[in-house]
């Protein structure tokens, strides 16, 4: 069996989900996926979350036992599979960003993210702003769109689209209040992406998070380079 790309644990999830046109989200939709949406909506989701001991290729990363990273993603699909791609994804360790761009093709930024705990508040800090979530005492009714994703997809800057098997569980999760803390989206995402963000989320959640796991990317053939960085 091929070793395992990345083990590592989720932690400490926080989701904000927008409503967006689908036309904004096309150009970064990768070739052999199409945009997935939940009732006819599209969406992108802010998500913040804390890496616990990763391991890259079985081998531990030294000096990362813990850190937070900021990402904004949206969901596809490939026929039945259900996946995410990635938009952008910033994080303080100058190791996780230079794998994370150069060897996976991923859209890693270097950037300082922090997290703040509290008995039912997380909030998630950097240097364009922050995002507050708040737990609410009420029934979810939509996390498994966002949450219950077998796949992460990559739209190469070269190569065809990769496909990657992620294996996790998000543990407890809770309904949610997430707030903008003086957030600058348009200097995070660029201009095209941040109209997106500047109405209210749709919904939001926290979920403790939980182990998971990468495996060994799937080329998907007959596709091409068709992904276009935000700015």
């Amino acid at each position: 069996m091929p070793p395992l790309l990345l083990e590592t644990e989720w932690r400490t999830l926080a989701v904000a989900n927008y409503a967006f046109d689908p036309a904004v989200l096309a150009p970064y939709v990768p070739r052999g996926t199409t945009l997935d949406t939940l009732d006819g909506v599209a969406y992108a989701s802010v998500v913040g979350f804390e890496w616990v001991r990763p391991r890259l290729w079985g081998i531990p990363a030294p000096f990362h036992g813990r850190f937070a990273e900021l990402n904004l993603r949206t969901y596809v699909r490939e026929g039945d599979r259900l996946g995410v791609v990635f938009l952008k994804e910033l994080v303080g360790m100058p190791l996780v960003a230079w794998i994370g761009r150069y060897v996976f093709q991923e859209n890693f930024a270097l950037g300082r993210v922090a997290v703040e705990i509290g008995a039912s508040r997380v909030t998630y800090r950097w240097r364009q702003g922050g995002l507050q979530f708040d737990a609410e005492d009420r029934a979810l009714t939509d996390a498994d769109f966002f949450l219950e994703r077998d796949w992460a997809y990559t739209a190469a800057r070269r190569g065809p689209t990769m496909a990657y098997p992620v294996a996790r569980s998000s543990g407890v999760v809770r309904a949610a209040r997430a707030l903008p803390a003086g957030t600058d989206w348009d200097g995070l995402y660029g201009a095209t992406l941040a109209a997106g963000l500047h109405a209210p989320p749709v919904s939001a959640f926290l979920a403790e998070g939980a182990p998971v796991s990468v495996g060994p990317g799937r080329a998907l053939v007959g596709t091409a380079p068709g992904f276009r960085e935000p700015t």
